[in-house]
């Protein structure tokens, strides 16, 4: 809604089908002659504060989980559309004669295109100059889902190998494995394969620029860490760390400087605070909202499948293999309960129409099987 008008919809299906929409299994998409940067957007009081995620079903989620909120607006992309952004922010100026002087939070997924859409904003800053000798400025802050959380895994080899190649040099002067995990997360996003989540395409540790959700490698975490370690150590100089030298690439010399800040402030953030998981981290708000029931499922479309249940805090995975399950309901965003969920607790209106119209044709097997798997 823009003003009290319609101006434009998304389409997201219920029916689960891999083979189809490939790894979501579902159709979603914006609706024909749709209003382009623009998105479902909700105003709580005199808003004061702009809360941006990537689609409807995550801000709904936010919502859920933050009953609390108040004199904010609360806006979908519908995407990871920078442009959006810019005209929500213009957007609450014109319709709530207000701007976001207490922040605009991009909570978009952590993943690689939401790192990339973080990244846009985060150390930024606007002066709007208000009378003459007056200015506020309006400032970008991190509300990306688990941003904080470390696998347990990744720790492990980050310590081991800043130890052992701390030994193969005389001096001895170890380098701290935050620094590495922040060098990690601000390429790839601490992520198992060589996909790059920054936008300068800078890949000299952990990524390649050439990859991409097709040919992409699982990297040898040990191997690309003892690579940096060793960097690391011979960018040691009188006891602080060298980073035009470690992190000098010759082919891409402006996405060296500019990756720089965003190691720095993952590493600051680090130092002050991290999140050791064992478990698989969660990466939008809808989830997050799912994952303060008993239980739901999970289906990545490639390789595992999981039943995924929380009991007094403890998380218990049951793995089942791709190819048993594919054919079974899982629990996505998208799912019969989820249009259930939106239908209790936000009304009709919440849904797109040919989506209710769909759930209320789901046969009674596919019912069936949804109460099976859930």
């Amino acid at each position: 809604m823009k003003d009290g008008q319609s101006v434009g919809a998304t389409i997201q299906g219920t029916i689960i089908d891999y083979q189809v929409n490939e790894k979501r299994g579902t159709i979603k998409k914006i609706a024909y002659n749709s209003e382009r940067n623009f998105g479902f957007n909700v105003s709580l009081g005199v808003p004061t504060k702009l809360y941006i995620f990537e689609s409807t079903i995550d801000l709904l989620s936010y919502w859920t989980l933050n009953k609390e909120l108040r004199n904010c607006m609360l806006a979908s992309t519908e995407g990871t559309k920078e442009k959006a952004v810019y005209n929500f922010m213009n957007y609450m100026y014109l319709s709530k004669k207000q701007l976001p002087f207490n922040g605009v939070y991009i909570g978009s997924d952590n993943d690689i295109a939401g790192q990339k859409m973080l990244e846009k904003f985060i150390g930024k800053s606007f002066v709007y100059q208000k009378e003459k000798e007056e200015h506020l400025d309006i400032i970008f802050f991190n509300n990306v889902p688990n941003d904080s959380q470390i696998p347990q895994r990744n720790i492990d080899v980050y310590q081991k190998i800043c130890r052992e190649v701390t030994q193969s040099y005389s001096d001895k002067r170890i380098t701290d494995w935050r620094f590495m995990a922040a060098i990690h997360k601000a390429i790839t996003n601490l992520s198992e394969k060589n996909i790059l989540s920054n936008n300068q395409k800078y890949d000299k540790y952990f990524g390649d620029a050439k990859a991409n959700s097709k040919n992409a490698q699982i990297i040898n975490l040990e191997k690309e860490c003892k690579k940096l370690s060793h960097a690391m150590q011979q960018s040691l100089f009188i006891e602080k760390l060298s980073m035009n030298r470690l992190l000098d690439q010759k082919n891409n010399i402006s996405g060296a400087i500019k990756i720089r800040s965003k190691i720095e402030r993952v590493y600051e953030a680090y130092c002050l605070y991290y999140e050791p998981v064992t478990a698989p981290i969660i990466s939008d708000w809808n989830d997050v909202l799912k994952a303060q029931s008993t239980e739901y499922t999970y289906f990545d479309g490639e390789e595992t499948y999981a039943r995924i249940q929380y009991n007094n805090g403890k998380l218990n995975i049951f793995k089942k293999s791709s190819s048993d399950t594919k054919k079974e309901l899982s629990f996505e965003a998208d799912s019969t309960k989820e249009m259930d969920f939106l239908l209790k607790n936000y009304g009709f209106y919440a849904m797109d129409k040919e989506d209710f119209h769909q759930y209320n044709q789901v046969d009674q097997k596919q019912k069936i099987q949804l109460e099976q798997t859930l």
